[in-house]
């Protein structure tokens, strides 16, 4: 990845919080008119879902990969968007969608973490023998 992990860090730590703090007070019942944190919540979600391209990246081409089963390892080709690597932090954004959809009753949202999780072992080959190791 090109991200700097601080940068990185930042960017799911904050949406992570704003999406589980978010969640408080915020009804999934269609009798309850639909609050102003409502709309900032899916603001985020969606924020995060649009950035989550679940691509590998050329970063020398721009050329974007969905299958990686007939790719030749190259160091420029590594995950698209910082949402889709894996770390603690990517754990508790899957976690703020995830209470996120049961909140606001989004069937979009509660399978982020999963599939997510989906694309990393796809890639898992080609990622665990082109990425630098330590």
């Amino acid at each position: 990845m090109r991200v700097s992990l601080s940068r990185f860090w930042l960017q799911t730590s904050v949406a992570s919080l704003l999406l589980l703090a978010g969640c408080a007070g915020v009804s999934a019942d269609p009798a309850v008119a639909p609050q102003k944190g409502d709309t900032v919540l899916r603001r985020v979600a969606d924020g995060i879902l649009a950035a989550s391209t679940r691509r590998l990246i050329d970063h020398n081409t721009g050329e974007t990969f969905t299958d990686s089963a007939a790719l030749e390892a190259r160091p420029s080709v590594t995950i698209e968007s910082e949402f889709n690597a894996w770390y603690y932090q990517t754990w508790l954004l899957a976690n703020g969608m995830r209470r996120v959809a049961e909140s606001l009753d989004e069937p979009r949202y509660p399978n982020y973490g999963e599939e997510n999780l989906e694309f990393l072992y796809r890639h898992l080959p080609y990622l665990k023998n082109n990425m630098p190791q330590g």
